[in-house]
């Protein structure tokens, strides 16, 4: 069980959650299609952020709080899962907008 020191914790870790469920999403996106156009895609997107409303929810609020009253570790742990959910946009961009 993870301990936190802030509340700015709590919701660094909802965020780091909400992305995890967003890389998996993408993730079976990709794998479920074969071949999507460019609209197909845009509106699987668009609708695997619909399924994330508290990812936009928590999205909008300050980042820099977070950060400046999160512990080193939390801020890791988040950015490694960010940094994730940008690597399967871009695997997505890439399997679907092949020619």
């Amino acid at each position: 069980m993870k301990h936190f020191q802030t509340k700015e914790e709590i919701f660094l870790a909802l965020l780091q959650k909400e992305y995890e469920l967003w890389v998996h999403r993408l993730r079976q996106i990709r794998a479920e299609h074969e071949r999507m156009n460019g609209e197909e895609f845009a509106d699987a997107l668009a609708h695997s952020l619909e399924e994330r409303e508290n990812l936009l929810k928590i999205m909008s609020m300050n980042h820099y709080d977070m950060e400046d009253n999160s512990r080193m570790e939390r801020l890791i742990e988040f950015k490694v899962v960010y940094g994730q959910s940008l690597k399967e946009v871009r695997n997505c961009l890439d399997k679907f907008s092949r020619k």
